[in-house]
This record gives structure tokens, sequence and C-alpha cells, in this order.
């Protein structure tokens, strides 16, 4: 069992430009996004050969603040590993 955690900070800054269709203002967003993570994995031996099965998986929250994207998500992701020790 793992605990996982991550944060992203985005900050873009434009100047103001003139143009064709008249001027377009500055513009300076800033986005952000923290995750909270659980990961679990469980190794099992597959035979007698010592080939080993991995199943895994994560269950994540997600907060996100910014323009595009405003709220609360999840992650969820599952997996499997096979290795065979004779190969």
């Amino acid at each position: 069992m793992a605990v996982k955690t991550d944060a992203m900070i985005v900050r873009t800054v434009s100047d103001a430009v003139s143009g064709p269709d008249g001027n377009m203002a500055a513009d300076e967003p800033e986005v952000t996004r923290l995750r909270l993570g659980l990961e679990g994995s469980l190794p099992l031996p597959a035979d007698s050969g010592g080939s080993v099965l991995t199943p895994s998986l994560e269950i994540g929250l997600r907060h996100d603040g910014g323009d595009a994207e405003t709220g609360l998500g999840a992650d969820i992701a599952a997996g499997i590993a096979w290795v065979d020790r004779q190969r």
C-alpha cells in the first residue's frame, strides 16, 4: 500500500496586443491542481516455476481550480504485471 500526492500550479501572463479587430486585453490566468491517492498491489505466485502475477489498483481524489475545469474528480486505475523468472 502506498500514498501518492502531487500538486501543479501553472501561471500564464500575456501582454495587451493591438490587432486588426482592435485591442486585446492582457490576460493572467492561474491554474491549480491537487491530487491525493492510494495505490495497492499484491504479488501472487502463478506457478511453482517462479512466475508471479501482481494485480494493482489506484484510486485518487483530485481538486481542480482554474478557468477551464473547476471542481472535484476521481482517478481510478487498475493493472496487472506478470514476471516469469525463468525467462
